[in-house]
Formats: C-alpha cells, structure tokens, sequence
C-alpha cells in the first residue's frame, strides 16, 4: 500500500474509534441522565407525598380548631373611668372631662408619670382597656392577677378614641384585677374598661 491510502485508511479509522468512542460516551450519558431523571422523579413524588401528608395533617389541625369551642365573651359592661371603684396609684394622674374627642362619657383620666397606675378589680369572664390612641401617647404594660399579660403600644400618628387596645377573655368566671402602668411617652389615659360576665 502506498503511504497516502495508509494515511487515508489510519484517518478512517481514527474517525470510526472517535465516533464510535462518542456515541458510547453518550450512550452512558443518556443513561445517567436517565438515571438522574428517575431519582429526580422518585424525589419529587415523595415531596409530593410529603406535601400531601402535611396538607392532610394541616386539615386535619383545621378541622380540629374548627370543632374548638369558641370563646365565649359573654354580656358587656361598661366602666367608665371615673368609677369609684378604679383606684389610680401616683402623683401623676389627672381627671379631664368636657374634651369634646369622642371618649366615653367624654372624659378620660391620664397621667404622665412613668410607673404610675390604674387598677380595677372585677368579677367577669373578660375585660378590655377602652383608650384613645395619639401621638403623645406611648406603652402600658397590662397584668391580669398579678400576672403581665403584655404591653400595648398606644401611639398614632392622630387621634383615635375609644381603641380597645388589650382585651382578655377566657378567664373563670370569678374576680379578677388589671392592672395599667404607664411605660413611656407622655400621657397614659384611661377612657374605660368593658367587662364580660
């Protein structure tokens, strides 16, 4: 064989081992890929299945809150801040009345002494502390029979009156105290407390 068909028939060759060594390199490709795809798939199913496990179980949780009994609130009351029976703790606390803002009988009771408070003692099933909200108005921590039952922030950009900003129901039914104290800001104002029973 001349040199040039040597050259040729090697080229031929070289080509056949490279196509040949592509198209099994693509084959075990494909395969894993196969492979990769069916783990994927296998993966997803039991996402899925998890998914359908936790929706099942999160209806479930629904179904269960659903047939909760509901907090009873009861019949209100209300106690208007003048009350005799509200005791007012502090040096800080003055009475205003004739405001003409939408209070409850139009006046309110207010301090701006930090560390001064009101306290109510009541028989009932819930309670709620009727305030206005404004900018000079700050924080007040509330307790229910000793107890902090967390703190209200009632400050806003402007003027809203009678928010009830805390409220509490639930309890035994049987005396109960809440307990204001002024946190921050400038004023704590006490417009009035509803009582549930």
């Amino acid at each position: 064989m001349d040199s040039t068909l040597k050259r040729v028939l090697l080229l031929a060759i070289a080509l056949v081992l490279i196509v040949s060594i592509t198209a099994c390199g693509g084959k075990q490709d494909q395969s894993a890929n196969t492979e990769t795809a069916k783990t994927e798939d296998q993966t997803t199913k039991d996402t899925s299945s998890a998914a359908q496990e936790g929706t099942a179980a999160a209806k479930v949780d629904t179904t269960t809150a659903k047939n909760e009994a509901p907090v009873v609130k009861g019949t209100p009351t209300t106690i208007n801040n003048d009350s005799k029976d509200i005791v007012y703790t502090g040096d800080g606390w003055l009475y205003n009345n004739a405001r003409s803002m939408g209070d409850v009988n139009d006046d309110v009771n207010a301090t701006e002494a930090n560390g001064d408070y009101a306290e109510y003692k009541f028989t009932g099933i819930g309670i709620e502390y009727i305030t206005e909200k404004n900018a000079d108005q700050g924080k007040v921590d509330v307790f229910i029979d000793g107890e902090l039952q967390g703190t209200v922030d009632c400050l806003n950009e402007t003027r809203i009156a009678q928010q009830a900003v805390f409220s509490k129901h639930g309890l035994s039914n049987g005396e109960h105290t809440i307990k204001l104290v002024k946190k921050d800001a400038q004023w704590l104002v006490l417009d009035a407390f509803i009582v549930y029973n």
